[in-house]
């Protein structure tokens, strides 16, 4: 094996150990050996992608493009970051539409419809995403997570009965996989059907469970820093409603919370209301919910910000005047 391949493969296995700094001095090494490899430049996009810093990112996709205009994996890579509404959703679809002509499996086709999807989705052109979500679903050969992702998609869009025939599908080729279950929870609960909704999210925490965790909770600080940034972050009326709340961080929600009906991926709950002082009493932390929901560490106290104060205005109903309302478990808030 030639030095830059070394390079290559050495700082691949780094950051998929969510080594991101020693992934990058390796990434470096491959650049100084060769500038104008379009794989280094993907590489370190790919690697300052993993740790927050998307403009880097972006940057290094863009040049691997010039060096090499059809190279699917930058083109992908770019449009995820770009599919953000607050990014530029428009050149996503761009990214993706050029990466279908270079597309030559059924999974490199499917992630480039379903990232255009999302951008059209973004830029409320639904009717658009509908019509390319059609054509996705009658393509033959997805394999199970592929079908999982195309069932989301229905889902968001309120097509119910799709949504439930792709869950199905994904669940009957492989019943080990989390996301399967979890929407075809959804559509359950959705539908009304209480009992098969509880079932499926059991099924989804007992597999999420079993999942490990992604690369960069290696180098995350601890997550209960990261919880008092974020209530530190928090506008003072958010915060008020927590004031002297017991902070849980537990893993997951717990069979019986979810036997209550909850939502099993729910990142945050606050629970139980002290009406003398009106403030809600506990505030749970789900520390697996929030490895999902949240792409990199550097986001980390910040997107937990967002989910608590999101939280605690859910849960404290319209009028906060009357202090915080118990919260509804079955609301299902992720």
């Amino acid at each position: 094996m030639d030095q830059l391949s070394a390079h290559l493969d050495r700082s691949w296995d780094l950051v998929s150990k969510g080594e991101t700094t020693q992934a990058l001095v390796s990434a470096r090494r491959a650049l100084d050996l060769n500038g104008d490899a379009p794989e280094v430049h993907n590489l370190l996009g790919y690697i300052y992608a993993v740790d927050g810093d998307y403009d880097e990112a972006l940057a290094c996709y863009r040049r691997a493009l010039e060096l090499d205009e059809w190279y699917l994996d930058p083109m992908l890579n770019a449009a995820e970051i770009l599919v953000n509404p607050e990014a530029d959703p428009e050149e996503a679809i761009r990214l993706c539409r050029m990466a279908l002509e270079v597309a030559s499996t059924p999974e490199e086709m499917t992630d480039a419809s379903l990232i255009e999807i999302e951008a059209l989705m973004n830029l409320a052109r639904v009717d658009e995403a509908a019509l390319r979500l059609a054509e996705v679903g009658s393509a033959e050969a997805l394999s199970p997570p592929y079908l999982v992702l195309v069932g989301r998609l229905h889902y968001e869009m309120g097509n119910m009965v799709e949504a439930k025939r792709f869950s199905e599908k994904a669940l009957a080729a492989d019943d080990t996989l989390p996301d399967a279950w979890y929407y075809a929870g959804l559509v359950a609960r959705d539908e009304g059907r209480r009992i098969d909704a509880v079932v499926a999210f059991l099924a989804t925490r007992e597999r999420d469970l079993a999942m490990a965790s992604p690369p960069w909770t290696a180098s995350r600080p601890s997550l209960g820093e990261s919880v008092t940034k974020a209530l530190e972050a928090l506008p003072s009326d958010a915060l008020a409603m927590l004031d002297g709340s017991t902070i849980l961080i537990e893993p997951y929600p717990s069979e019986r919370q979810i036997r209550d009906e909850m939502d099993p991926r729910q990142v945050v709950l606050v629970e139980g209301v002290d009406p003398a002082r009106r403030v809600f009493e506990k505030l749970w932390v789900f520390s697996r919910n929030v490895e999902r929901a949240v792409p990199t560490a550097a986001s980390l106290a910040a997107d937990l910000a967002y989910f608590i104060e999101r939280e605690v205005t859910t849960s404290r109903g319209e009028d906060a005047a009357d202090g915080p309302e118990e919260p509804d478990r079955g609301a299902g808030r992720v």
